[in-house]
């Protein structure tokens, strides 16, 4: 009954298209012949209209994998459909693979390739027409699309999986083994970490002979084994062929198969040997040194005499380990001995830190010059500034501090001391209050049931990547354009992307990472922002915020620093969920929250997790009068420590306490969740303002 109904549904939907088309023909063909010049517009005729209604609901039924369904409402679409129908093409042929129908794969991507020779989706297609053929053991024809693949698009990231199946192809000719050799290496070269790296290496192996493999061969192999986590196989080959592109595959190979000390000899000799190594692989191979022995004091004071060209970073992890005064002379050290280091803005910050707490406001002012002239893109140098303007305050002149936080706020929108920075411009050029970090306890007029918007308009789509890409964004065909456009797209779309694919953790972690080259405008003032601060779970928020008397956004913000909206995350603390919750804690509320047998399990479960968090969110405001700051504070560090820091602390300037907090995972705690949380109402509560 219910395939009648949706046959039925897919004629009656063929009548109402074949009779626009008779209407609209004329029409149709003169939009088609003005296409290449035109921008896209999401107002068109009928006719088009029904196809993209047709096209929509056949994805649909595939993605639902109902196959046949799929294939007939396609079938449905024409080569009036042009804008798409080369990709009505490819996915018809990828429903019919499922089917299976191979014959009708094979006519569909053959069409394809014959009738759109400028398609961007021909790679795609000449790959998939090769697998058919493979699927079939029709090795003639899956060869000659997979040449043709190679020679037509050798840029193509299609064109690497071709060169493995031609390498297995050709393995099976008599005269096939020079080809395969050199199939093999190309996979290789181009995808050293690749789905088929380490089958092209024992396919290599095989082949060429063990006895007979060249340097080059060996590293490829070495590379390809260590990719695949098969670390002994991967130091057999890679100790032959020692050099500034191995050594640090070679490293980590020794060590993860339990010879420390080998791996101990090898970032020695590489750090101390090869020029313009990679900075990360150096700090993880002496971070590595110091964990095997036993990241202490005393392990980073070893670090510092095997690895001297490194020094910088044994200094700082060593001076991490210490006391602000007795760590300084170390900070110092690497300021004005290694002043290019990755570590010499943290450093100077460090000195400048414990001049403002000993009130050398001169020397402050002078060290935090220094800083911007010498880092002005370091990622504490809005810290700093900060801390100039604060400087300048302590010594009367606020004139100068008002021209740094008017320099800040426009340079350093959605930093944390960029919003500290217009708090204090408040109170001391517009005579309004510095709200500090309170928050407004009261519902929200945002919408909870938010829709991720596309960060980009799509005229700017069209232009940047044509009108099928608009068209299929249109239509909410994501998977579709990720496929087209692989490494092209920009850090916005890439973070919409992963969003619409349920990666959300993901989705803000390539736009935080990509955020002062990608974001232009303050926040809210630019689409993107809202993908940077979602609102993932804002129903649920919104109900156990207001149940609490606690300001929903400040949720939310806290919500999205604890675990970016995994809702299965587990810290190394066993922290878990949404707000990541300790289960002693999590006991807890519960009981207060009279949970009927609760389990650790329930703490992965949202709506669980996160009116859990908010009670216990508003037992740490309960706990410190409302204080807001000093709840999160609390909420990372515990009540106890908070309590202790108020009676030891200097309660003078609230900023200089949050500077002083003695964790430094709660003072960054802190910073994080109200940089969020300005963000958010930067963002969606404007008018609550």
């Amino acid at each position: 009954m219910f395939k009648f109904a949706v046959i039925s549904f897919i004629i009656l939907i063929s009548i109402a298209v074949i009779s626009c088309q008779k209407g609209l023909l004329t029409q149709i063909k003169k939009v088609q012949a003005i296409e290449n010049k035109s921008t896209w517009t999401k107002d068109v005729d009928d006719a088009t209209d029904q196809f993209r209604k047709i096209y929509q609901k056949a994805r649909e039924l595939q993605k639902n994998n109902e196959y046949q369904k799929a294939y007939d409402l396609f079938s449905v679409l024409d080569k009036n459909y042009e804008v798409l129908y080369d990709f009505v093409l490819f996915n018809r042929s990828e429903v019919a693979k499922q089917i299976p129908d191979e014959t009708a794969v094979i006519n569909d991507l053959k069409k394809l390739i014959k009738d759109y020779p400028k398609s961007i989706i021909r790679d795609a297609a000449l790959y998939s027409l090769g697998q058919a053929y493979v699927r079939i053991k029709d090795t003639e024809n899956a060869r000659k699309y997979f040449e043709g693949l190679v020679t037509k698009y050798p840029e193509s990231n299609y064109s690497i999986g071709a060169s493995y199946y031609l390498g297995e192809m050709n393995v099976d000719l008599s005269d096939g083994k020079t080809k395969a050799i050199k199939n093999f290496r190309s996979y290789l070269k181009e995808a050293p970490d690749g789905k088929f790296a380490v089958n092209s290496a024992n396919a290599l192996i095989k082949l060429v002979g063990e006895n007979n493999l060249s340097n080059e061969d060996k590293e490829l192999i070495g590379l390809a084994f260590y990719n695949g986590a098969e670390y002994s196989k991967a130091v057999k080959y890679l100790e032959q062929v020692y050099n500034e592109r191995t050594w640090y595959s070679l490293g980590r190979s020794y060590q993860y198969s339990g010879n420390k000390t080998k791996a101990i000899e090898i970032y020695t000799s590489a750090l101390g040997s090869f020029e313009g190594l990679d900075p990360e692989e150096v700090d993880n191979s002496i971070k590595a040194t110091a964990a095997i022995k036993g990241n202490d004091y005393n392990a980073w004071t070893y670090c510092e005499k095997v690895f001297p060209r490194y020094a910088d970073v044994a200094l700082y992890f060593k001076a991490q380990k210490l006391y602000n005064d007795q760590a300084m002379p170390f900070y110092e050290k690497i300021v004005e001995n290694y002043p290019e280091s990755r570590y010499a803005p943290e450093s100077n910050w460090s000195i400048l830190w414990k001049q403002f707490n000993d009130k050398k406001y001169d020397s402050v002012i002078a060290q935090g010059k220094l800083h911007v002239k010498s880092y002005p893109d370091a990622n504490s140098t809005s810290r700093v500034v900060f801390w100039v303007g604060k400087a300048y305050e302590k010594k009367g002149d606020m004139a100068s501090a008002i021209k740094i936080y008017e320099r800040m706020v426009n340079k350093f929108y959605g930093d944390y001391y960029a919003y500290r920075a217009a708090g204090r411009l408040n109170e001391l050029k517009y005579n309004k209050t510095d709200y500090k970090w309170k928050t407004k306890p009261y519902d929200y007029n945002y919408t909870a049931n938010w829709v991720p918007p596309l960060p980009i308009s799509l005229n700017e789509v069209a232009n940047n990547y044509g009108n099928n890409v608009a068209e299929l964004l249109y239509l909410g065909d994501v998977e579709s354009v990720e496929n087209v456009l692989n490494n092209q797209i920009d850090p916005r779309m890439e973070s919409y992307f992963n969003l619409k694919n349920g990666m959300k953790s993901k989705s803000i972690v390539v736009l935080r990472d990509n955020q002062s080259q990608s974001i232009k405008n303050p926040p809210g003032g630019d689409l993107s922002w809202e993908l940077l601060y979602p609102l993932h779970f804002s129903t649920i928020i919104k109900q156990n915020a207001n149940k609490n008397s606690i300001d929903p956004l400040l949720v939310q913000a806290l919500t999205r620093e604890e675990s970016y909206f995994n809702h299965q995350a587990v810290s190394c603390s066993n922290a878990k969920g949404l707000m990541q919750l300790i289960p002693s804690t999590a006991n807890a509320v519960a009981n207060w929250e009279k949970l009927p047998s609760f389990s650790q399990l329930d703490l992965f479960k949202p709506e669980i997790n996160i009116r859990l968090g908010a009670r216990y969110l508003k037992y740490t405001h309960d706990q410190f009068a409302g204080d807001s700051m000093l709840a999160v504070a609390a909420y990372n560090g515990g009540p106890g420590n908070v309590n202790k820091w108020l009676k030891s602390m200097s309660k003078d300037d609230w900023d200089q306490f949050v500077e002083n907090i003695p964790l430094s995972e709660t003072r960054n705690y802190v910073r994080k969740v109200f940089r969020s949380y300005w963000a958010y109402n930067d963002i969606y509560a404007r008018n609550n303002k």
